[in-house]
């Protein structure tokens, strides 16, 4: 940040999210709260999808949690 904020808003899945959220001098006012859209599964053409577990796990996140 190059100049004083007196208030921003941020998305959750901005790929910066974490220099606001480790900044000592800025304070988290307020949240906004909704319901998580609901989710589905995509596959490939051709894939062949069974309720059988997988081999491995593979989790996929946006960049914030990573970076």
């Amino acid at each position: 940040l190059q100049s004083p904020l007196e208030y921003t808003i941020v998305p959750q899945a901005y790929d910066g999210i974490k220099h606001f959220y480790m900044r000592p001098d800025l304070q988290l006012l307020q949240i906004f709260r909704c319901d998580t859209p609901m989710y589905g599964l995509a596959v490939r053409p051709g894939f062949e999808y069974t309720d059988d577990p997988p081999d491995k796990t593979v989790f996929l996140t946006h960049p914030s949690p990573i970076n």
